[in-house]
C-alpha cells in the first residue's frame, strides 16, 4: 500500500508535497489531489467528474494560527479526507477564497465544502456555527460549512467530530 500525497500548487506550479500520516490507509492507484494555493485557468485540473470542491482559506484570529495545508492541521485534514475515500481525481482543495468563482466555473462541483469562518463567509455569507450540518443551495451546487482544520488541531475534542460529521453529510448529499 502506498501513501497518497496531497499536492500544494501555486500558479507558478511550485509543488510542495504534504504526505498523509503513516496510519492513513489509501488506494495507491489513486492520483494526488491538487491543492490550489492560488488559482488560474491553467492550474485547475481538467476534470469532468469534479464532484468535490473544498474551500479552506486562512484561519481567522478566533480560530487560531496556522494553515490548513501546513504542519499538523494539514496532517489532520489529509487523514480526514483520506478517510472519506473520495476519489482523488474528483476532489479539488482551494486555499484562496478570492478564486472561488473561477474554481466553481472550472471544477463544476456537485458539492462545495467551506472549512472555517473565512470560507463560510465567502461561500454562504454566514458563520460556520449557523451554517454547518445543513445542505445549502449555491446556484446549481450544494454547499456545506464546517470548522477550520486549525481548530480541530488545537482542540480535537471540540472540533474533530463535528468536522467529520459535516464531511459525512457532504458525502451523503453527493451519494443521493
Amino acid at each position: 500500500m502506498g501513501i497518497e500525497q496531497w499536492v500544494l500548487r501555486t500558479v507558478e506550479t511550485e509543488v510542495v508535497e504534504v504526505p498523509l500520516p503513516p496510519s492513513a490507509v489509501v488506494d495507491p492507484a489513486s492520483e494526488p489531489v491538487p491543492v490550489l494555493a492560488t488559482a488560474s485557468l491553467a492550474s485547475f485540473p481538467t476534470n469532468d467528474r469534479g464532484q468535490f470542491l473544498i474551500v479552506c482559506g486562512s484561519a481567522s484570529a478566533a480560530e487560531g494560527q496556522g494553515s490548513a495545508f501546513e504542519g499538523a492541521p494539514a496532517d489532520l485534514l489529509n487523514a480526514m479526507l483520506g478517510a472519506t475515500q473520495w476519489p482523488a481525481g474528483e476532489c479539488v482543495l482551494l486555499a484562496d477564497v478570492s478564486q472561488l468563482s473561477l474554481a466553481m466555473e472550472q471544477v463544476k462541483p456537485s458539492i462545495l465544502v467551506a472549512l472555517g469562518e473565512v470560507a463560510s463567509q465567502a461561500v454562504l455569507q454566514g458563520a460556520v456555527q449557523a451554517k454547518r450540518q445543513q445542505i445549502h443551495s449555491l446556484a446549481s451546487v450544494q454547499a456545506i460549512a464546517s470548522y477550520h482544520p486549525v481548530q480541530a488541531q488545537n482542540d480535537p475534542v471540540q472540533f474533530k467530530r463535528p468536522i467529520w460529521e459535516d464531511l459525512k453529510l457532504a458525502m451523503a448529499a453527493v451519494a443521493k
